[in-house]
């Protein structure tokens, strides 16, 4: 009798367990997208763009989403800052031909945007 007991208290904490850890999942729903992204339509060396738009949509405890549709905690990250560097956290400048990729990080979690812009720079 006292191995059934065990049994069933051992399956039983295992399936709290496991429905513990379903429920953390919901919480990787956050997100960070990148709305608009102000650049010229011929972005070239020298150019600045303007300030882009960035939201970040956030799973509640409650299941529910909440999205803050200008979100002002971010930055800018271009994988090669010799072709389209960041300034002021939020606007790049084209500083010599070629293509970069842009992402926006967000300044209070870990989230990286999904998405990425291309941006390319045209000589002068």
């Amino acid at each position: 009798m006292r191995k059934r007991h065990s049994l069933l208290a051992a399956f039983l904490i295992a399936g709290s367990i496991a429905l513990t850890g379903c429920g953390t999942e919901a919480q990787k729903g956050d997100t960070l997208d990148i709305e608009s992204s102000p650049l010229p339509s011929s972005f070239r060396v020298g150019d600045t763009s303007s300030f882009w738009i960035i939201s970040k949509t956030v799973i509640l405890a409650n299941g529910q989403t909440s999205k803050t549709a200008d979100y002002s905690s971010y930055r800018l990250v271009s994988s090669d800052t010799t072709v389209v560097g960041v300034f002021e956290d939020k606007r790049l400048v084209g500083r010599k031909a070629g293509t970069a990729e842009v992402k926006a990080l967000d300044n209070k979690s870990s989230l990286v945007s999904q998405t990425s812009v291309n941006v390319t720079v045209a000589a002068p």
